[in-house]
């Protein structure tokens, strides 16, 4: 099976390589694009990112490469047999999707794209953001790494080299990052889209994923699960 996988842009692709690793000892292709460098201003963010992962898809199946310019991915091409999205890279499926049709797309612990014409950051998540702007007091936000107390993210990820690893390679975000509103393509769904959900944090988008008809499995964890049980989240994936 080819896979893409798609980290969320807090977040390096650091946070996906577990899962890379036990998917590919099972036999799969995968790629985990690092559009990471393309974050550095807010605006348009999401078509810099989808270009990248467009161009992952292209190498993985040894299409032509995407020419270049931020809108140039627009148009079909062959896709994965697997397209997933992590946290806040749900967002980023739809315009995948749309560009290179994947025969399966799923949201693991992610955010999902609105049914409109765009996702817009919501409120709860703009409050949260600017307070983290005012503490750190800078024009970018601090890493995600260091949104929250050390000693909660030392218990959902014990390893201390890999959470150094991380927070050094994830990238300090505009201040303005979460005023951008996402484009949603139409028409990106295949037939079988599912939602997989690690986190409390995540159970409402986990219910309007079976509000949109979408097969909704649960494993009761925590949102670093991808990191920490990346075996039971392949199973998910590939069963």
């Amino acid at each position: 099976m080819r896979i893409l996988l798609v980290h969320p842009p807090a977040l390096s692709p650091v946070v996906l390589r577990p899962l890379r690793t036990v998917l590919e000892a099972a036999g799969h292709e995968v790629a985990v694009p690092d559009y990471t460098a393309e974050l550095t201003v807010a605006a348009s963010w999401w078509r810099r990112a989808t270009r990248e992962c467009v161009r992952a898809v292209d190498a993985l199946l040894g299409s032509p490469p995407v020419r270049e310019g931020a809108r140039d991915y627009a148009g079909t091409g062959p896709g994965p047999d697997l397209l997933v999205g992590y946290s806040g890279s749900g967002v980023l499926l739809s315009p995948i999707a749309a560009s290179r049709p994947a025969g399966r797309v799923v949201f693991l612990d992610a955010l999902l794209p609105a049914e409109g014409r765009e996702t817009v950051p919501s409120e709860q998540v703009r409050a949260f953001t600017a307070r983290l702007l005012a503490e750190h007091g800078g024009e970018r936000l601090p890493r995600w790494t260091r949104w929250w107390p050390a000693d909660d993210l030392a218990a959902l990820l014990p390893d201390a080299s890999l959470r150094e690893e991380l927070d050094a390679t994830s990238p300090e975000l505009p201040g303005d990052f979460y005023d951008e509103a996402v484009g949603v393509s139409p028409g990106w769904e295949p037939d079988r889209v599912d939602y997989v959900q690690l986190s409390d944090g995540y159970a409402e988008q986990a219910a309007a994923a079976a509000g949109r008809g979408w097969v909704v499995h649960r494993l009761p964890s925590d949102h670093l699960a991808v990191v920490t049980r990346p075996e039971e989240i392949r199973d998910f994936l590939t069963g």
